[in-house]
């Protein structure tokens, strides 16, 4: 297996907000871009809605940007194949404050969770409880097949957050099983959401490698470029839903099969990675 290179290591650290990589790098967006990021990958718009609430942005410029990010999906997750090789059996649990509309919908659609997941290791983080709505409290515990990257150990004295001491997950990462756990009263003191009210809840997700299936090269670049020619229309609607419009049926349609592109192409690609095809 060979070693995380500098191109995947400056992907990372875009997608993690460095702000250093904003006028070197290939990517566009600033330090808070992994909410677009992230947002693809989702299905529908109810993370956009969810984002738009807490006043975060998601915004595409061109597909250019688009292009960007779905390179940069490829780099985090071969940076992530490379490191759960190189350090079997040490995957640490994270600690990860979340929505409960999140959570919810990781388990609608099998168990499965959408974006990138980003986790502490020093445990859960009041200032992330701070800004969102409905919060959850989640244990994620990996095992051995779950592919991961620990950023402080990877990145080191390029970690612009090492207090975070993140452990970010793939998208596409499976919920093998979840067991609900009781909220001590600090807990509910503590890691107050948005709106002051106490945490709705506190969860153990034993995770699991996702399954990514096998797409051919020439549909891969038949999605790719549908999927670029589509993000002006595509930017329309995100755009709409981030100000508080409802798209129409068709709008509406439009977007989720857009999406579905997106995933089918990040997980053919990913298929590729884990068979070391690319």
């Amino acid at each position: 297996m060979t070693a995380v290179t500098e191109e995947e290591k400056l992907a990372l650290r875009f997608y993690l907000g460095d702000p250093q990589t904003a006028a070197d790098g290939p990517y566009r967006g600033g330090p808070q871009a992994y909410n677009t990021i992230n947002a693809l990958l989702h299905p529908g718009f109810a993370n956009e809605q969810d984002k738009a609430r807490e006043g975060r942005t998601v915004h595409l410029e061109d597909a250019q940007q688009l292009d960007s990010y779905l390179r940069l999906c490829t780099f985090i997750f071969s940076a992530m194949n490379k490191f759960r090789h190189q350090h079997a059996g040490e995957a640490p649990t994270g600690w990860r404050v979340d929505r409960l509309s999140s959570l919810q919908r990781f388990l609608q659609d099998g168990r499965r969770i959408a974006g990138f997941f980003s986790c502490s290791s020093r445990g859960w983080m009041p200032s992330y409880a701070h800004v969102k709505k409905q919060a959850v409290l989640l244990e994620a515990v990996p095992d051995a097949a779950a592919p991961y990257v620990d950023i402080a150990a990877l990145l080191k004295d390029f970690y612009a957050k090492p207090e975070e001491a993140e452990i970010l997950f793939p998208a596409g990462t499976a919920i093998a099983a979840v067991q609900e756990l009781p909220l001590t009263a600090q807990e509910k003191a503590l890691y107050t959401d948005m709106d002051g009210q106490p945490p709705v809840g506190r969860y153990r997700l034993q995770l699991t490698a996702g399954e990514y299936p096998a797409v051919p090269d020439a549909e891969l670049a038949e999605i790719h470029g549908r999927i670029l020619s589509a993000q002006p229309q595509a930017s329309a609607v995100m755009d709409a839903v981030m100000n508080g419009r409802m798209p129409d049926r068709r709008q509406a349609a439009f977007y989720e099969e857009w999406k579905a592109d997106i995933r089918r192409y990040i997980g053919g690609v990913y298929h590729k990675i884990l068979k070391q095809e690319i």
